[in-house]
């Protein structure tokens, strides 16, 4: 992989993508933590709800991320299209 490719927008996105799997679990209509299975509604993280379901001894409270469905989509939405 040359340093042109390790720099590039889609495969920093990727990573970000590939970090956020680790803590977070999309449903149908639903969020949840990996670790505590702590879960929110759609409607809640997309009015702008930050995630509090978190359990009081889970590690994603440390993390400190508190809006994951945004962080999700600000990824999703950096990636440019694929050249095949």
């Amino acid at each position: 992989m040359s340093t042109a490719d390790l720099n590039g927008t889609n495969y920093q996105a990727a990573g970000v993508i590939e970090h956020w799997t680790r803590d977070w679990e999309l449903g149908e209509t639903w969020l949840r933590c990996r670790h505590c299975v702590g879960f929110q509604p759609f409607a809640q993280a997309a009015g702008g709800e930050s995630f509090t379901a978190h359990t009081p001894e889970c590690p994603g409270i440390s993390r400190g991320e508190h809006f994951p469905l945004h962080t999700l989509r600000a990824a999703l939405a950096a990636l440019g299209p694929v050249k095949p």
